[in-house]
């Protein structure tokens, strides 16, 4: 990844080498298909065997729905557990974001980097501190500004992805 100086207010960008998209150091890492909670062992084997096993790939895999129904029909997976598994893996794309960060955003009602790009850092903030979910202990050291923070690279991604849509 190559770092570009920072121009005024403007954030840094960065070219992430995978995805080509600049996203201002704001993608993160792909996070692999088990560690996020409550997907079934049997489903990340069955996407394996296809060649997906992070959230990258899985997200290359499902850019379309008729490549979220298609990949529902050949690996035998609902395709309503296929799209609450591209959910969790288009919010742990974003940095600050891991597996289990995500699965409570998912519980919270965030669905997608676009959806958490428009949240009310403060007030989700405050909804996320009052979980009474089983993922408590991933919400209590979660900080504001870490949260502010993901939610601006959510913007980051978002706004960068609408504008190659619109250049293709």
């Amino acid at each position: 990844m190559k770092r570009v100086k920072k121009q005024g207010n403007a954030p840094a960008e960065r070219r992430d080498n995978h995805s080509g998209k600049d996203t201002a150091g704001c993608l993160a890492v792909p996070v692999p298909l088990e560690r996020f909670p409550g997907i079934p062992m049997e489903y990340v084997e069955v996407l394996r065997s296809k060649g997906i096993g992070d959230t990258e790939s899985f997200i290359e895999a499902t850019l379309t729905n008729h490549e979220s129904t298609m990949l529902a029909s050949s690996t035998g997976i609902p395709a309503g557990r296929i799209m609450e598994i591209r959910a969790l893996c288009d919010l742990a794309r974003i940095r600050g974001m891991g597996a289990a960060t995500a699965r409570v955003l998912y519980h919270a009602g965030i669905r997608s980097a676009g959806q958490l790009a428009e949240a009310d850092p403060a007030l989700l903030y405050k909804e996320l501190k009052t979980y009474p979910g089983a993922y408590k202990d991933v919400i209590l050291p979660l900080r504001e500004n870490d949260l502010r923070e993901s939610i601006r690279c959510a913007g980051i991604i978002v706004q960068r992805e609408r504008r190659q849509r619109e250049q293709v």
